[in-house]
């Protein structure tokens, strides 16, 4: 158990002293199987234009550690896409989508994000997360600063 509570820490520590830039967000699921992190990204016209979507693309950061997956889902449509990255081994991340939440005839709103996995073990995450207008010109992107639950 002191292993596991020393691994725990250790991959926190890396996950806080990782460079951060605008648009990435590093994080650490706990050792439970259920273990989930929750966040929400409002997407906004701030003088770029109004956002047609948000692309993200998820990647589990600690080799030995389970599956990662990442949820997003928005009001209007109602609608739910899943990311996983299966392969925390390699370098690569999932796949990238681009998500429109479409509560005002345009992709600007909010934009509901979990990061889970289904296998006990701890693992640390990064996701790049950007609000896109419909010529990809980058446009207001917050997230919420603190994850709603932190596990």
């Amino acid at each position: 158990m002191k292993t596991e509570s020393r691994s725990f820490f250790s991959m926190l520590l890396l996950a806080t002293s990782l460079p951060l830039n605008a648009h990435d967000k590093y994080g650490l699921l706990g050792p439970d199987a259920t273990a989930t992190d929750y966040y929400r990204v409002q997407c906004s016209n701030n003088g770029n234009g109004n956002a047609a979507k948000l692309e993200v693309a998820v990647k589990a950061l600690k080799r030995k550690g389970p599956p990662l997956s990442l949820q997003v889902a928005t009001e209007f449509p109602e609608t739910i896409i899943n990311l996983t990255d299966s392969n925390s081994k390699d370098k690569l991340p999932s796949r990238t989508v681009d998500v429109a939440n479409d509560i005002d005839g345009k992709g600007n709103g909010f934009y509901f994000l979990a990061v889970n996995k289904t296998k006990a073990g701890i693992q640390s995450y990064h996701f790049e997360y950007h609000c896109l207008t419909a010529s990809d010109v980058h446009t207001g992107t917050e997230i919420s600063d603190v994850p709603w639950q932190n596990q």
